[in-house]
């Protein structure tokens, strides 16, 4: 209960109102609290050179798995604001496990400090 109390003063803030930054912060935090540190096989972080400079990728692999398997793509919620590849981790190794397939992360890159639609 304490922990669906706190969860609730997190997001209880106006998105309008609320700097992007403190907004950033409540969200690693809501995973934290949420999703804890869930079981995976493996996890390998990568980056690949883009013309607008590096992206971080994030390998999950299930436990038990060996051989070929399907690979999920997984591109963070946040509407391209908000989110990173910790904010989501705990999601990401929970899919990982529970579909049993490889999973890639992707950081991509956050508005403001991006303008969307440039291709990078």
């Amino acid at each position: 209960m304490q922990a669906m109390l706190a969860l609730m003063r997190l997001q209880n803030a106006d998105p309008a109102s609320t700097p992007i930054s403190r907004q950033r912060r409540q969200m690693a935090a809501a995973d934290r609290l949420v999703g804890g540190h869930q079981p995976i096989g493996a996890v390998t972080e990568r980056e690949i050179t883009t013309s607008g400079g590096p992206l971080g990728l994030r390998f999950y692999t299930p436990r038990g798995l060996t051989g070929d398997s399907a690979a999920l793509v997984y591109l963070h919620g946040g509407g391209f604001v908000l989110g990173d590849l910790d904010s989501h981790d705990s999601l990401c190794r929970f899919l990982a496990e529970r579909a049993q397939v490889r999973l890639v992360a992707v950081d991509y890159r956050l508005a403001p400090s991006t303008v969307p639609g440039r291709g990078r």
